[in-house]
């Protein structure tokens, strides 16, 4: 079976987009509550693996406790409106769909920042059914059937398929352990991995040099 590169699987946040207003609406949710350190793991879970609102996600863990949630969801609009592509990454995204690259998404996200993808109107390059959100199907990476998931959106065999993302275990390791090719992206230089790039453009050198 060949072993060309026909798809690449993207991680989506400090991969394909940043925001410059970073949040952390969830995690200071968490704070708030009080909640023990089990109980914010499992919160953490439940905000990435659920389609859900804030009032249900305090209310899950603290249904007597009295929240203004309208700070947070103040936050969370900004931090989206301050969310945008990385300099590279349109026209990456467009000279591989040129090339008849298969693309897609896995990403870990919580409900509300979904929006992202419509904001910027990223279906211009991956399509809606190609893109797997943790929650929309109750699961997040490193869970190995969230990255199978994936390939039967893109309808590619794992060998044929690419995952660039910024982290090690999510998105390079655990892709690896099922046969699919992986690259690190490691835009500040933090890790010594060997393969990895520094930005979204090293994707062309990588995929020649796998073929």
């Amino acid at each position: 079976m060949s072993s060309e590169i026909k798809a690449v699987i993207f991680d989506l946040y400090n991969t394909l987009i940043y925001t410059s207003k970073p949040a952390r609406s969830y995690q200071k949710l968490i704070e708030v509550m009080q909640l023990s350190k089990d109980e914010s793991k499992a919160a953490f879970r439940f905000a990435m693996c659920q389609e859900t609102s804030l009032e249900t996600f305090v209310a899950n863990y603290r249904p007597s406790i009295n929240i203004d949630l309208d700070p947070y969801k103040s936050a969370i609009r900004e931090e989206l409106s301050a969310t945008v592509f990385y300099p590279e990454a349109e026209n990456v995204l467009a000279a591989l769909q040129k090339k008849r690259i298969v693309l897609g998404i896995i990403s870990n996200v919580a409900s509300p920042f979904k929006k992202a993808y419509c904001n910027l109107n990223i279906q211009r390059f991956i399509p809606r059914d190609n893109v797997i959100f943790s929650c929309e199907v109750g699961l997040k990476k490193r869970d190995p059937e969230i990255y199978i998931k994936g390939l039967e959106a893109i309808a590619v065999f794992c060998q044929n398929t690419l995952m660039v993302g910024d982290s090690l275990k999510n998105d390079v390791l655990a892709p690896m352990e099922l046969g699919l090719r992986s690259v690190l992206l490691d835009r500040d230089n933090k890790y010594t991995y060997p393969d990895r790039i520094r930005s979204l453009d090293g994707i062309f050198r990588y995929l020649h040099n796998l073929l």
